[in-house]
């Protein structure tokens, strides 16, 4: 019984592939057709992934940390009074973060609005205090992206590009921040120009940015020994939930712990947004491809009219007619998904060496992202591929069964 069943089988996909061959010039657009689909549908799939890759290391790698600790309540009144937000950053504090299973490497910070003054200029910005020396462990794009002379170092600033341009500074050139400390009262330090960033920074919504060492910016404030913000990195970045959970027990409710999703919102919303742009790419070509198989397939009924009613009147199922038509559209549909699928690596394995140039939001830099794709999005994309062509030829293949073996020996 198997046997008879499986050899019905092999019949069936031998005058499949013999029907497919007949037609080469319909069989080879349809071809054409599913391949394109899939190709495309993998070159945008897999530079997407670069591209969140790559904006995913930025903002974790170059900004945030992968966690942030504040004390809470502390992002809901960063803009009113950050300062009054601070902790104090005790060894045991530090000891309890850096001893929680996952973590690499902590960074203290502190973040304040300012003036910068210079040439009889002043100007308002956002200000960032930063250890110089864990702030590159945490953060190591940070250090990669500033300009010459750009790292942060004791009583040196480090100013935005726009922020150097307006007030009309040179390397060395003395600097006044003057900041409200947690009283309320203004007083002001005196800073040499180290450095500045290449590039306006990413994603950070101001063009003004100073960055200051930690010290200096904890006797400019009178904080002494505290801080707003402790950024984190953790040995996997799959693992910030796990390392969240397990900051929360140590630390206790006098504080909270946002990772970088959270911190970036506008991010998370941008990969959202493209995952479902290519969503709407991939649906759009697959129906294009359907329709493709559909004509195919419609057309093959029409001419192959009389071979049918012969097929029919010999004794052959209708059942086995429809399996027939089902077959010759997988077998186009599962040909054009490989070729797809390997034109589409040729593609990722290319552009993995070379990588594509692409500029941050906000930023003058061109760096290259590297395609990536996973194994999960293939079989989706057979999958995908093999379900649209049988939906395709689902309907011709039925009304080719329903035909009169009388009627369709008779219609030639």
């Amino acid at each position: 019984m198997n046997q008879s069943y499986f050899s019905l089988w092999r019949i069936i996909a031998a005058i499949a592939l013999r029907n497919i061959t007949r037609q080469k010039r319909r069989s080879a657009l349809t071809l054409f057709a599913m391949t394109m689909s899939v190709f495309i549908v993998l070159c945008v799939r897999s530079t997407l992934n670069g591209l969140q890759d790559y904006l995913k290391e930025k903002v974790i790698l170059g900004q945030t940390g992968a966690l942030q600790i504040h004390q809470k309540g502390f992002r809901h009144n960063i803009k009113k009074s950050p300062l009054q937000m601070s902790f104090e950053f005790t060894p045991a504090l530090k000891q309890a973060i850096v001893s929680t299973p996952g973590v690499e490497a902590i960074s203290a910070r502190i973040q304040f609005p300012t003036m910068v003054n210079a040439h009889d200029t002043t100007l308002f910005t956002l200000a960032i205090a930063i250890d110089p020396i864990n702030e590159y462990h945490v953060c190591p794009r940070k250090k990669e992206e500033l300009g010459e002379g750009g790292l942060v170092v004791d009583h040196g600033i480090v100013l935005s590009p726009e922020l150097k341009k307006q007030l009309q500074l040179k390397s060395q050139e003395e600097v006044t921040l003057l900041a409200p400390d947690i009283d309320g009262t203004l007083n002001a330090i005196n800073l040499n120009l180290s450095g500045h960033m290449a590039d306006n920074p990413a994603f950070s919504g101001d063009k003004k940015l100073a960055l200051v060492p930690l010290i200096q910016a904890q006797e400019l404030l009178r904080l002494e020994s505290r801080v707003t913000e402790i950024a984190i990195k953790i040995q996997h970045i799959e693992q910030s939930g796990a390392v969240k959970n397990a900051l929360n027990q140590v630390l206790g409710e006098h504080f909270e712990i946002q990772d970088w999703a959270e911190l970036s919102p506008f991010i998370t919303d941008a990969i959202k947004n493209q995952n479902a742009f290519i969503s709407i790419i991939m649906t759009v070509f697959m129906i294009v491809a359907m329709i493709g198989i559909a004509n195919t397939m419609m057309m093959t009924v029409l001419e192959r009219t009389k071979e049918i009613g012969t097929m029919m009147a010999v004794g052959v199922k209708r059942v086995q007619i429809v399996r027939l038509f089902i077959l010759e559209s997988i077998i186009l549909g599962f040909i054009g998904a490989i070729i797809g699928l390997s034109l589409g690596a040729l593609f990722i394995v290319y552009f993995q060496k070379q990588g594509i140039a692409v500029s941050a939001p906000g930023s003058n830099i061109t760096e290259r992202i590297k395609p990536v794709i996973d194994f999960i999005f293939i079989v989706k994309t057979i999958s995908a591929t093999l379900l649209g062509a049988f939906l395709a030829a689902l309907y011709p293949a039925l009304r080719a069964s329903k035909q009169s073996p009388i009627q369709a020996l008779s219609s030639i």
